[in-house]
């Protein structure tokens, strides 16, 4: 089976307890925390990673990313990341059909590498039709990766669950439908900015 990977950043929420736009943060190597994201994730996707924006949409579409990008904005991401989830899907059916696989990822977590992601998208390239799922204290969480015949569900996932219940369900299964990898580096994100400072001191 071919496998070819598509990358999505969820990118739409406000950051309430950051008090601004996180995303457009310096961190200590200089680079913005979504340009890291992006410096991070471009170099598994095989077409232009999608970027799902929100609340701070405009600031973001002036910005100059350091790679290509689709960016797709989320009108609604006041109703949760599930409208970012589906958007990203949709727009992946639609703009590219040949892939295959989708990498869902979150633009705050600073210490996830390209290294990092690819232990995932090597396991998921052994395990085509299984979700491949980020794994750290107990917990499955982004970032992961969806075969498509997933697509669908996710599409019409609502609110601010995520795909967090279809990762527990898909691991609860036999055999299961979701295989949880270990990755701590997700286990750290920018919610506010003490977590900047300590992360970039």
């Amino acid at each position: 089976m071919s496998v070819v990977l598509g990358v999505a950043i969820l990118a739409a929420g406000k950051g309430r307890r950051f008090g601004g736009n996180k995303l457009l943060a310096t961190l200590g190597s200089g680079q913005c925390l979504l340009d890291h994201t992006l410096t991070q994730c471009s170099p598994l996707s095989a077409v232009p990673v999608v970027v799902v924006s929100g609340a701070y949409h405009d600031a973001l579409s002036q910005h100059p990313f350091s790679t290509e990008i689709s960016l797709v904005h989320n009108t609604h991401w006041q109703q949760g990341m599930s409208g970012s989830i589906a958007l990203a899907v949709k727009h992946m059916q639609r703009q590219h059909p040949e892939v295959t696989h989708l990498l869902i990822t979150l633009g705050d977590l600073p210490l996830v590498t390209t290294t990092s992601l690819r232990s995932l998208w090597d396991v998921a390239k052994t395990e085509p039709a299984t979700i491949i799922a980020s794994f750290w204290e107990g917990k499955a969480t982004a970032p992961a990766i969806f075969p498509k015949q997933y697509w669908p569900v996710l599409a019409q996932l609502s609110g601010d669950q995520g795909a967090g219940m279809l990762l527990r369900e898909g691991m609860a299964q036999s055999p299961p439908a979701c295989i949880p990898v270990p990755h701590g580096e997700a286990s750290v994100d920018i919610d506010t900015q003490q977590n900047l400072a300590a992360l970039s001191s």
